[in-house]
């Protein structure tokens, strides 16, 4: 019964400490919190299946061979805290601009989330998908952005991956 209970403080301590770990991560907007989910985007598709890296690399600038995704709960929060996307940004080879994108980790699909990272990188809109303000969609007034733009993302794409399709099958 001793060891059980060693076990358990044990495996309870080490929960409070990874969870101290990843608060203060949060807090402090460190980039360490969301490892996993930068390490799917490295692997996330467009909705045509392409993938991501092979559309950005194809603009013919010179990326390295690891694309150096990034976000933090900044960033993250900054698309508004949409339930099922991570916004991510991604830095122009040579520092010029920064392109943000949506990422959903349940589709493992990306796209790019102002008009910007949409012109640079076409490929990556799906067609027939209207695009709409994120925080319209939200259910929410105003725009929402940053200095690279308004956050806008194609309308079909949203409903689905923030599971907010209407019933009706169509979108407002």
């Amino acid at each position: 019964m001793k060891q059980f209970i060693k076990i358990m403080a044990a495996t309870a301590l080490l929960a409070l400490v990874a969870w101290t770990v990843w608060f203060v991560g949060i807090v402090f907007e460190f980039e360490y919190p969301y490892t996993f989910t930068l390490l799917s985007v490295q692997h996330a598709k467009s909705i045509d299946g392409v993938p991501v890296s092979k559309i950005i690399r194809g603009d013919g600038a010179n990326w390295p061979a690891h694309l150096d995704w990034y976000t933090d709960s900044y960033i993250d929060d900054s698309c508004g805290n949409v339930r099922g996307i991570t916004t991510v940004a991604l830095a122009a080879p040579d520092n010029s601009t920064r392109y943000y994108f949506a990422y959903s980790s349940e589709t493992h699909t990306l796209v790019p989330l102002t008009h910007g990272a949409a012109a640079h990188f076409p490929a990556l809109m799906p067609t027939n998908d209207p695009v709409r303000l994120v925080q319209q969609m939200n259910g929410h007034t105003g725009p929402l952005g940053n200095g690279y733009g308004d956050f806008e993302l194609p309308e079909k794409w949203f409903r689905k991956v923030t599971h907010t399709e209407t019933n009706a099958g169509s979108s407002h």
